[in-house]
């Protein structure tokens, strides 16, 4: 398989290499949905297979994203703006050297971005795709926004007992709800405060926090053996509470037994850490489409997806069960690369398919995936954190 999985991956980069990313986002200079991404990819491919050509390539398609960048009014989301942006250029900084000077950029937006993590924070958005995580997770290095951080959560959660929760907006009509997923909801805000209980700041109030929200998300358990999952799509308190969750990233189980698992090793909690390995063994045998809802191949809600959560559980547990799993996803998104007028036989799922090169639910993402399993290179493990899938290798 890995002389297919090669073969796919210079397919990727040479369609992205031969498209106007400029054009084909429509200036969309964002990490997640936009040509950041798209530009990471190559950067690594380049790397990984020494690509001289497409390092030069590289450098001149950078030097016309920074143009843009700094001519251009930014969102301020970590999905579509400018958080994610400082994110994904801070990591390749550091990962690949690159010698990026994105100082002015971020120094224009600083004070905003602190305005509207506390606003966020204090107004039921603490989204990660689109609210005050993001902003949070790019700014983990500056304690001015981390304590300010943990004082709006600690200000906005809802005690009941041993358990903590938090309402956001739970739809696009700005319904409010609690929502336990992983991409929007309280799963994500277990694993940062993870990273921040590990910058051992605050620690005694971030372990607080820790430990009700974890026994909230505990409190949602439902039986599997009549749901076929073991949490509901939002919570027990949403109007989606009959409806299966997927298999995915984004929501549903997966996203919720990592951020079990990540609470767990930092808090040593061990009952937590073998809830979260039961939930990830049993995911391992949900592999028909009925059963995962699976309809493309993109990282986000797709086959590329679960290939990442699983190869991340091997290496954090070398539990053969996982690589087995992963090579199982890894196979179902080769073969959905099936479209004769898609991006290296690629389609993203939307209500209907369509042609996508994004990192989020598009090539670029499915890109990167093949690319770290293929080459089990260290240096491939680090965009991983883009999903909040933070291991140290």
């Amino acid at each position: 398989m890995k002389e297919l999985i090669e073969q796919k991956i210079t397919e990727i980069a040479n369609v992205l290499l031969a498209v106007n990313l400029k054009k084909e986002f429509s200036n969309d200079l964002s990490l997640l949905s936009g040509e950041l991404g798209a530009l990471i990819f190559l950067k690594y491919y380049s790397i990984i297979y020494d690509q001289v050509n497409i390092i030069k390539t590289l450098e001149k398609r950078f030097d016309i994203y920074f143009d843009n960048l700094v001519s251009h009014v930014l969102q301020i989301s970590y999905c579509n703006g400018i958080s994610g942006i400082l994110y994904g250029l801070n990591l390749l900084d550091k990962s690949m050297s690159l010698n990026i000077d994105y100082n002015d950029v971020e120094k224009h937006y600083k004070k905003y971005l602190f305005r509207m993590m506390k606003w966020g924070f204090n107004n039921c958005n603490y989204d990660y795709f689109h609210g005050s995580l993001g902003i949070l997770l790019g700014q983990m290095d500056d304690v001015k926004f981390v304590k300010a951080a943990i004082r709006s959560l600690e200000q906005a959660a809802v005690i009941d007992g041993e358990k903590i929760k938090w309402y956001s907006f739970i739809d696009f009509k700005e319904k409010r709800g609690i929502n336990i997923s992983l991409s929007h909801g309280m799963s994500s805000l277990v694993i940062i405060l993870c990273r921040i209980y590990e910058k051992n700041i605050e620690s005694k109030s971030v372990q607080t926090l820790i430990t009700g929200a974890v026994n909230y998300i505990l409190s949602q358990r439902i039986d599997y053996n009549i749901y076929g999952c073991f949490f509901p799509i939002q919570s027990l308190e949403s109007d989606t509470f009959l409806q299966k969750s997927r298999l995915a990233w984004c929501y549903g189980d997966l996203g919720i037994a990592l951020a079990l698992w990540e609470a767990g090793k930092v808090l040593q909690n061990s009952f937590w850490k073998s809830v979260s390995l039961n939930i990830m063994l049993e995911s391992c045998t949900r592999r028909s489409i009925d059963d995962t809802l699976i309809k493309d191949a993109g990282i986000c809600h797709g086959s590329s997806g679960l290939a990442m959560i699983f190869y991340y559980m091997y290496n954090e547990t070398r539990n053969f069960i996982f690589m087995e799993t992963c090579n199982y996803w890894i196979s179902v998104t080769l073969k959905m690369a099936s479209f004769k007028d898609g991006l290296a036989g690629y389609k993203t799922w939307n209500g209907n398919y369509k042609n996508d090169c994004s990192l989020l639910t598009g090539i670029s993402g499915i890109g990167l995936m093949l690319l770290t399993v293929v080459s089990n290179n260290p240096i491939c493990f680090e965009w991983n954190h883009f999903f909040l899938l933070l291991n140290k290798h």
